[in-house]
């Protein structure tokens, strides 16, 4: 789970609330809810693994609702490359979809 976890930031005037995630590429994202690291390293470590769990899912279903219109590029730059991914394999399915429900009325429709 942590293989990509670089680090985490904290706020700076709670100095044990992490608010950002930190991948090793440098790629950021804030948690849905801070994490207050505190008590046992094995309990404050479940959840930081809950926080980025919850806070995916959270991006996901953003990058769900607004991804429609967007364009390959935009939704790179708009969600982290982890989401960025999953979105660009949904767009790329569903217009995989489309083309062969095409060819069930017009045989053509696959040639160039």
């Amino acid at each position: 789970v942590f293989d990509s976890l670089a680090a985490v930031t904290f706020e700076k005037q709670k100095k044990n609330h992490a608010v950002t995630m930190v991948a090793n590429d440098y790629e950021t994202v804030a948690f849905s809810v801070p994490i207050d690291l505190k008590g046992n390293v094995e309990d404050y470590l479940a959840d930081v693994v809950k926080g980025m769990q919850d806070t995916l899912q959270d991006v996901c279903r953003d990058c769900a609702a607004e991804c429609e219109g967007l364009s390959g590029p935009d939704i790179i730059n708009r969600f982290p490359a982890q989401i960025s991914i999953l979105a660009l394999q949904f767009a790329w399915t569903a217009d995989n979809e489309e083309a062969l429900l095409k060819t069930k009325s017009d045989k053509s429709a696959m040639t160039a």
